[in-house]
């Protein structure tokens, strides 16, 4: 492991993943008679955007919108926190009982997380990420 000085970066990252859709239907086989309640849960494969910063003052991850809560930004602290020549590894909590791990490779960009537990089992997401710059000036 590299002892950095201080690592400062901002990633954006292109990744895909699975989210579960659901939908729910009634049926009513006669006038009546009791509906019948039906579930149908369907994976589809998403793309999307996170964005990872690291530096002194915070080390953190932001999850695609599709992976946040309503009403919520996305943001969680990375912790466990281990820089190398080749990789970047970091745990986050994903929700309160649910954790994860995030391993960024450093050469090639490539990052892949996981996270789930014994009751919702596990999810991951995989893609390539670049170095970002948030803008500093406005363009109009």
């Amino acid at each position: 492991m590299i002892a950095e000085a201080v690592l400062s970066l901002s990633l954006v990252c292109d990744v895909t993943f699975t989210v579960t859709e659901t939908t729910s239907s009634n049926t009513r086989l006669d006038y009546g008679s009791p509906s019948i309640s039906t579930q149908t849960e369907t994976p589809r494969r998403v793309t999307d955007r996170l964005f990872v910063e690291l530096g002194a003052n915070a080390n953190r991850i932001r999850l695609p919108r599709q992976l946040s809560r309503p009403n919520e930004e996305g943001w969680r602290d990375l912790k466990d926190l281990a820089v190398a020549d080749q990789a970047i590894d970091a745990k986050f909590t994903f929700y309160p009982t649910v954790g994860g791990t995030v391993t960024i490779n450093r050469m090639t960009g490539e990052i892949r997380a996981r996270w789930g537990n014994l009751l919702f089992g596990s999810n991951s997401l995989a893609g390539d990420c670049r170095p970002y710059e948030a803008p500093t000036t406005r363009m109009f």
